[in-house]
């Protein structure tokens, strides 16, 4: 029998950009005196944290159309697409945008890609965060790899 081998992260936990961009939500809900934020999708994978926010009038949502016009928006740690981003802009009054350093920095690796090029993704292709890379893709030309089979 061949061996496997098994990597596992030597730190757990939330990178920095998720923790700045929880910070970031902490300091609007202060700022907002109880009114209602928005956020679009989750801004981090932890049902608890996303509750905790929910109790303090944080709305998360999936649906741009649930996003009234004229509220303050919050644009998650995963990032969005470019022309998803105009959606939201659109309908905010203020909008943040907390996506990780990271990913914006992927977003802008790919925006370079020629038509061309291909673009190998391994992730889920519903994933918020690959959605984002796809939309700033500059090529059509990608493949979503999201298990070893």
């Amino acid at each position: 029998m061949e061996p496997k081998i098994y990597l596992t992260a030597e730190v757990f936990g939330m990178c920095g950009g998720v923790f700045a961009a929880l910070k970031t939500l902490e300091e609007l809900v202060v700022s907002s005196s109880g009114q209602r934020l928005y956020v679009f999708r989750e801004l981090v994978h932890n049902r608890f944290v996303t509750t905790e926010f929910e109790k303090q009038a944080v709305v998360f949502t999936e649906n741009i159309e649930e996003i009234p016009r004229g509220v303050t928006l919050v644009i998650g740690a995963h990032g969005v697409s470019p022309d998803v981003e105009a959606s939201l802009r659109s309908r905010a009054a203020i909008c943040k945008d907390v996506t990780c350093p990271l990913v914006k920095k992927l977003h802008r690796i790919v925006s370079g890609l020629t038509p061309d090029d291909q673009l190998i993704i391994f992730g889920k292709a519903e994933h918020p965060e690959v959605q984002g890379v796809i939309g700033y893709s500059g090529t059509p030309q990608i493949h979503i790899i999201s298990s070893p089979q």
